[in-house]
């Protein structure tokens, strides 16, 4: 596994999490938007009992996606923090775990889009060793 790759692993789960996400909207809508049937004082009930079985496994996947993702978070923040350098740490951090592009870090931190790139790419050369010291 590259240096990429290795700080790429919390925010290559996004995608997933935003599609259970949506699945889980979808899903609670569809369960939310039928009507009850009222005959005196007797309320009808549902003639699926399972019916929020698929919820609730949705439900159970984000959370538990969301669990790896944060213990892989974890993990990279630890590399990371252990650069030495500041402008490093920014990069890497805006990069790799808010998922910034490198056109908006360099706005933020008053540099060149190529003056950026050129520190993430040293940045990476650390990191490989740090990564590489941890395993």
């Amino acid at each position: 596994m590259t240096t990429k790759q290795w700080l790429s692993r919390a925010t290559n789960m996004d995608a997933e999490l935003s599609e259970l996400y949506e699945q889980m909207q979808k899903e609670l809508s569809r369960l939310t938007s039928g009507t009850q049937n009222l005959s005196g004082d007797v309320i009808q009930s549902t003639q699926n009992p399972y019916k929020f079985d698929y919820f609730v496994e949705l439900v159970e996947q984000y959370m538990s996606l969301m669990n790896k993702r944060y213990k892989e978070q974890t993990e990279i923040l630890k590399a990371i923090n252990r650069s030495d350098k500041r402008v490093y740490r920014l990069i890497l951090m805006k990069h790799y775990i808010d998922g910034k592009t490198f056109e908006t870090i360099a706005e933020e931190l008053h540099l060149s889009d190529r003056h950026v790139k050129r520190l993430h790419g040293w940045a990476l050369v650390e990191m490989g060793g740090i990564i590489n010291a941890m395993e």
